[in-house]
């Protein structure tokens, strides 16, 4: 309870932090894996209550990407929010992966769940204010910030989905 409402203030601060600012994320860098590690741990309860099978083929020694950590964690704990909500959805067996890797400018990341999927309507908004598929559960918030934490950060963010099969996040970031 103390870690995540520890989360829940730095999730806050980071979002104040960000509205003063213009969205300039802090000048420093992150380890992606260890965020990552972080990220998971944070939502990793829900895993077991919700039968969910987690496959983590992320190399924990990826390259330091430019930065701010706590930002980054932010969008990743959203992300593994939104497909836990998603695979919530589906009859077991129900899968969540993440894989990484580099290329020439950076590092990439996927997040892929076998939940319902996103509706072609909805996915081609999805990264606006306001727009959930959670019903009241939902901000529409979440992927809107997502995006522009990744952007401030020089990076990109984008989806495909298959309506019944699932749907995959990408996020890349550039090398620190």
């Amino acid at each position: 309870i103390l870690r995540q409402s520890r989360r829940a203030g730095k999730l806050l601060s980071g979002l104040l932090r960000f509205a003063r600012s213009g969205g300039e994320p802090r000048a420093e860098t992150a380890n992606l894996g260890k965020v990552l590690r972080e990220a998971i741990d944070l939502v990793s309860y829900q895993f077991g209550v919700a039968e969910i099978t987690l496959d983590a083929r992320f190399d924990p020694k990826l390259p330091r990407v430019v930065g701010d950590p706590a930002r980054l964690e932010q969008v990743f704990v959203n992300l593994l929010s939104n497909a836990i909500h998603a695979v919530r959805q589906v009859t077991p067996p129900r899968l969540i992966t993440i894989e990484s890797g580099q290329d020439t400018d950076g590092v990439w990341l996927t997040l892929t769940d076998n939940g319902p999927g996103i509706p072609t309507a909805v996915r081609r908004r999805i990264f606006r204010p306001f727009v959930t598929t959670k019903g009241r559960q939902g901000t529409g918030l979440g992927l809107y910030l997502s995006k522009a934490i990744i952007e401030a950060h020089g990076g990109r963010i984008g989806v495909e989905s298959t309506l019944g099969e699932g749907s995959t996040f990408r996020v890349h970031i550039p090398f620190a």
